[in-house]
């Protein structure tokens, strides 16, 4: 053994090379869900995590070296053979994960780095060491086997509703393919030690009738993201069709449980888990955009979307579609004053609902808007807070202070709590809770995760996701579009003070 050689088919027995594949795959659709302008960092998340995972597999390979030893489908893995040392195995690991951690922080962000260290710590640390002590350990497993899912998501800004989505498959899609596998090579596991289902289901008599019901869960998880909006009917259609082989192939396996059917399992999960994430990916990426386009039209098109201050638009502001005027309103502005309609006239405003408590999804929008701001647009930001009962103007300063945001270009307002939630509601027909009673079916101080854009003329123009690019970049033109007519019109009409505004509403 000590002669034996690193070849190619013994360093593919270290990294694994479709357990790096489907990684590649895995990442990618979490990356891609997220619809990201820029495709650049795609590069750097994929490198590192294919590092990291190769990093993961050859570590496990040392944890179960002895196990590897006994199982006739392992012993050609280098540390078996004697290809590599232990020593020189742990050496190159922990340069491979060092490079990939590296590499996929510069590339990824903070967040993805801190997935992929849990990932692995979950694999190596917990999912490792089960797989000797109980049969339930491939449920601990399929965790960070749909973690790089998140990996990508977080690259792009995510995780978004559909990414979650997706993460349930990848997870449920680990139970019947690795029970499979643990069906065909039961005698190889119960030499190495290894508590597989396999081994306490010795004629799979219990999985003969769970792989049905372990497929149709996977099936049930692949609607979700049209249930959810996030995907449309094409996918749909695509997912059940792909469901429907798979469930053949499950059925013919509860049939007639031996080796050849459980091969065919594997065969068909490898088959179906790509072609349903790519189908999942093309419909989210490229027809969500078509379906936000409708949904405006829509919501354009529906009574009470009213018309009123749609003369005099430009061709720019006319591309837009006019969700309606808002109404009258009294709040309470940062500084104790009260805030009108009036207040809005004459500048475009981005327009978001948020409370200065919220632990994570609040600080993500302010962190866009404080953004954007730095970016000089030409618009005004207001938030609104749902909480008012906490929040008065000192607290509202003091969040705007922490984004580093100023005044006028950022306002916050509070106000009673039924005027907020009719703002919300009636103004820009998005859901809120500013009580503390539960409101159909919301929890207390639930709000919207979508900015707002109005016009000059104080309607509503458009709705964006704060987590995805692509939208926020829509946002950028739709706010240009709009200011560059108000500046039209203001030359225009100098005079027209009601139509143009104070550059300062302090003033």
């Amino acid at each position: 053994m000590a002669s034996a050689s690193l070849d190619a088919r013994a360093l593919a027995a270290l990294v694994r090379p479709r357990i790096a594949l489907l990684v590649v795959v895995v990442a990618t659709t979490g990356y891609m869900l997220e619809r990201p302008a820029d495709l650049r960092p795609l590069f750097g998340l994929l490198a590192g995590t294919v590092l990291c995972a190769a990093a993961g597999c050859a570590l496990n390979h040392y944890l179960e070296r002895d196990a590897d030893a006994r199982m006739e489908r392992t012993r050609g893995r280098p540390l078996v053979t004697g290809a590599l040392s232990a020593r020189q195995l742990l050496v190159a690991s922990a340069v491979a994960l060092a490079v990939g951690l590296a590499w996929l922080g510069l590339s990824a962000g903070t967040l993805a780095v801190i997935l992929e260290s849990a990932a692995l710590a979950i694999y190596l640390g917990v999912y490792t060491p089960l797989k000797r002590r109980t049969s339930s350990n491939t449920w601990v497993g399929a965790l960070p086997g749909a973690m790089p899912l998140l990996v990508g998501a977080a690259a792009a800004g995510g995780p978004s509703p559909a990414t979650w989505s997706a993460f349930g498959l990848v997870f449920l899609w680990q139970l019947p393919h690795f029970f499979a596998i643990a069906s065909m090579y039961r005698e190889q596991y119960a030499t190495g030690g290894m508590r597989m289902l396999s081994n306490e289901d010795p004629d799979d008599s219990l999985l003969r009738w769970q792989m049905p019901l372990l497929v149709m869960s996977v099936m049930l998880c692949s609607i979700v993201p049209v249930l959810l909006g996030a995907a449309g009917s094409g996918y749909g259609l695509s997912a059940l069709g792909l469901g429907v082989s798979f469930l053949a192939v499950a059925f013919a396996f509860r049939a007639r449980p031996d080796r050849r059917h459980a091969r065919r399992v594997v065969v068909a999960s490898v088959v179906y888990l790509p072609l349903v994430l790519a189908a999942l990916m093309v419909d989210v990426s490229c027809a969500s955009r078509d379906g936000q386009a409708a949904c405006e039209q829509c919501l354009e098109e529906a009574p009470g979307s009213g018309t009123d201050g749609a003369a005099g638009r430009t061709a720019d502001e006319d591309a837009l579609p006019d969700h309606g005027p808002l109404p009258e309103f009294v709040l309470v502005d940062d500084a104790g004053r009260d805030f009108i309609r009036k207040d809005l006239l004459g500048h475009v405003w981005v327009v978001d609902f948020i409370f200065t408590r919220c632990a994570v999804t609040c600080g993500q929008m302010s962190d866009v808007y404080a953004r954007l701001i730095a970016e000089g647009l030409p618009t005004r930001f207001l938030s609104v807070t749902v909480d008012p009962r906490n929040d008065g103007p000192e607290q509202l300063v003091q969040y705007r202070t922490r984004y580093g945001g100023e005044a006028p270009t950022w306002r916050l307002l509070t106000g009673r709590p039924e005027d907020i939630q009719y703002f919300a509601e009636v103004g820009f027909r998005l859901p809120v809770n500013a009580g503390v009673e539960e409101v159909a079916g919301m929890p207390p101080l639930f709000h919207s995760g979508k900015f707002a854009l109005v016009d000059a003329s104080a309607h509503v123009r458009g709705y964006y996701d704060y987590r995805d690019e692509l939208e926020l970049k829509r946002l950028r033109a739709d706010i240009a579009r709009l200011a560059g007519s108000a500046a039209e019109r203001s030359a225009a009409s100098p005079g027209d003070a009601t139509a143009v505004g104070s550059d300062d509403p302090e003033g």
